[in-house]
């Protein structure tokens, strides 16, 4: 019966209901589309990055990435069988690198050169589809190598050119090659592209005397956002060191952890206006029938029945909003999702803590901004509601009876 009460009681006004019930409905729908916008674009970043060119773990000698020594390295076929069986292990490849001086003409850079494997890194990452050009040194006299394309502009070279490379060999001797621009590649992130040149692996290890040896394996996982959990569950061989990508992306990492508060916190400051402007459309309603009230209360109903009746008429267009709002709100997300907005045309990729972020609007279809969303808005309706409601238990009858109908 107070549920039925309630529901009429609602449509009293039926234009000031129903605009009540829209505005929260758009701000639950613009919140969770904010959320999951906002999901898309860190977290997918940070799977895109690490798929283009570091992998989701490295496994190496230890110490390997402090010091970065040409002695430390492994043999190519020691990938532990333990990760080589595990189930969370979807690829891995060998590499080798190197630290060494480039140049043309009067131009001369210090680079990376990156030894790849490239069957290995077609499982693991996509650095391979970032090429234009080929890494294949098949039916040349010299080795290929692939710079990046800001090295390739500085060098004033194009694809086709020879380059001349000088550094040291694992054992303290001088190499002075001259090899063969095949290819270039882009990954997107400026510190990667200005700094290495990649090379098929046999070759580099050839010219560091280094035959069948790698300095570590870059690692694809099914679920790289649960890396550090399965880092913990996995053993590896005495004297080799496995490193997660929250462990050399300390920082994004660290927004990622606490970006749950963070939305929980976001969320309250979103609602607060909608909120208020349902805290006043149930506040008039009280007051056009307060005098209404006391006469029911005169009759001899219940104070908290009456109570739990006004409560409800808070509650009914908190649901009402919800469930208007969360299929609408899934259907646009699930449209983002198949159909991504690309502003690639007016915004730039931007790089951070060695993260790329994409100008690109899509959606990530979290759950978990579904229930906070939701959880906040109830919640808030149900403490406005309270507030409006509680003032029942004060009405004094007499008092009210006398005033004055306006």
């Amino acid at each position: 019966m107070l549920i039925k009460l309630a529901w009429r009681n609602l449509w009293r006004n039926t234009r000031r209901t129903l605009l009540t019930i829209l505005a929260l409905s758009l701000s639950l729908i613009f919140l969770i589309l904010t959320l999951e916008i906002y999901d898309y674009m860190m977290l997918q970043s940070v799977k895109d990055t690490l798929s283009r060119f570091t992998g989701h773990a490295r496994l190496s000698r230890k110490g390997f990435f402090e010091e970065f020594k040409l002695s430390m390295s492994i043999p190519v076929d020691s990938f532990p069988s333990s990760l080589r069986g595990n189930p969370e292990v979807e690829g891995y490849t060998p590499r080798l690198m190197t630290f060494a001086l480039i140049s043309s003409g009067n131009e001369t850079r210090g680079i990376q050169l990156l030894g790849v494997d490239t069957s290995g890194e077609k499982r693991t990452t996509r650095l391979l589809s970032a090429i234009e050009g080929r890494m294949d040194a098949s039916g040349n006299d010299i080795p290929c190598v692939v710079p990046g394309k800001p090295v390739l502009e500085l060098m004033g070279r194009d694809i086709g050119d020879t380059l001349f490379v000088v550094g040291n060999g694992w054992d303290g001797s001088i190499y002075a090659e001259d090899v063969l621009v095949c290819g270039v590649f882009e990954t997107g992130n400026p510190s990667i592209d200005a700094s290495t040149a990649l090379i098929e692996i046999s070759s580099l290890q050839k010219v560091l005397n280094l035959e069948g040896r790698a300095h570590y394996f870059v690692i694809r996982l099914r679920h790289p956002m649960k890396a550090l959990r399965w880092k913990s569950s996995v053993r590896i061989p005495e004297g080799m060191e496995l490193k997660v990508w929250q462990e050399w992306m300390k920082s994004i990492w660290e927004i990622i952890r606490i970006w749950g508060i963070l939305k929980i916190i976001f969320g309250l400051i979103f609602y607060m206006a909608v909120v208020l402007i349902a805290f006043n459309s149930l506040m008039m309603a009280f007051f056009e029938r307060r005098r209404e009230f006391a006469v029911i209360l005169a009759l001899g109903m219940k104070r908290y029945l009456l109570f739990l009746s006004v409560f409800l008429e808070g509650v009914i267009m908190g649901i009402a909003s919800i469930v208007i709002a969360l299929p609408l709100s899934l259907i646009i997300a699930i449209t983002l999702r198949k159909f991504p907005i690309d502003l690639s045309g007016l915004l730039t990729t931007t790089s951070w803590e060695g993260m790329h972020i994409i100008p690109r609007i899509s959606a990530m279809l979290n759950p978990e901004n579904y229930w906070i969303s939701t959880g906040l808005l109830f919640l808030l309706v149900i403490i406005s509601s309270l507030a409006v409601a509680v003032r029942v238990l004060w009405i004094d009858i007499s008092s009210t009876l006398r005033e004055r109908m306006v």
